[in-house]
Order: C-alpha cells, then sequence, then structure tokens
C-alpha cells in the first residue's frame, strides 16, 4: 500500500519476480498480461533487476472517490487481476 497525500490518492502494489531465464516466457504472455490488466483497471511495471524481471501490478484509487464501496470494488478487481495473472504464469 502506498498513500500519496500530496496527489491525494492510495495505491495498491504486488510484485511477481521471475528468473532472467523466464524472459522468454514473459515475451510470449505481454500481449495477454496487458489485456489482464486493461480488463480489471490496473497498470505495471516490468523492469530487469540484476538476474530477475521484477513485474509490479497497481491498483489507485483516489480520496475523493475513497468510500467503502469504491474501495470493496477496487479490492475486488484487483485481486481477481493477481489470480487472473497468477493463472497465467501457472502459479500455485
Amino acid at each position: 500500500f502506498f498513500i500519496d497525500r500530496d496527489n491525494k490518492f492510495l495505491e495498491l502494489a504486488f510484485t511477481f519476480t521471475f528468473s532472467d531465464a523466464m524472459g522468454p516466457f514473459l515475451k510470449d504472455k505481454l500481449e495477454t498480461l496487458l489485456r489482464i490488466c486493461y480488463e480489471f483497471g490496473c497498470y505495471f511495471n516490468l523492469q530487469p533487476v540484476e538476474d530477475d524481471f521484477s513485474l509490479s501490478v497497481f491498483s489507485k484509487i483516489y480520496f475523493a472517490g475513497l468510500n467503502y464501496y469504491a474501495l470493496k470494488e477496487t479490492m475486488r478487481d484487483f485481486t481477481e487481476c493477481l489470480e487472473s495473472l497468477k493463472n497465467l504464469f501457472k502459479l500455485e
């Protein structure tokens, strides 16, 4: 969780880490990854870190829309996005 008081939003983040050898696998899954994130209103960052790849998935909710129902829906979408990505990567 990250709270940005200046820009008035709450950001949720989850990071997957893959070995460098998984690069071709990630490249092959990139289009589906984009579709899944778009479907659930999330965005991601993929970057090399030493001998690994770091894939961080984010969701954001602004304070102006921060209420119980909006937070509940955002959390549901974020969780479903992560579950879909776990299935895509065949993770348990």
